[in-house]
């Protein structure tokens, strides 16, 4: 299933080290970084499927949309970010 996720890295070194890894079909767009105090690299991805497994612990959820957002897939990174932030709430109780 298509899907709009944010990722920061600790360095743009392992987002290029990762990027291999997308497929073919997937659009990265680099946001760079976002904080003089930190080298943490942020990452815009639009899946054609389901995100690779080594991605996964870089995705992050800003409070939507954050500084960028894929055309058209505003209201559904919403009800994704929302549908996380409900999944971390009920894991925390």
């Amino acid at each position: 299933m298509p899907a709009f996720r944010k990722l920061t890295f600790p360095d743009q070194a392992t987002f290029e080290g990762l990027s291999s890894e997308l497929n073919s079909f997937d659009f990265a767009v680099p946001i760079g970084v976002l904080s003089e105090n930190s080298k943490e690299f942020a990452v815009d991805i639009l899946l054609r499927e389901e995100i690779h497994e080594s991605f996964t612990p870089y995705i992050v959820w800003p409070k939507p949309c954050g500084v960028h957002v894929f055309l058209g897939w505003d209201e559904q990174y919403t009800i994704d970010w929302e549908a996380h932030r409900n999944e971390s709430k009920q894991e925390a109780e």
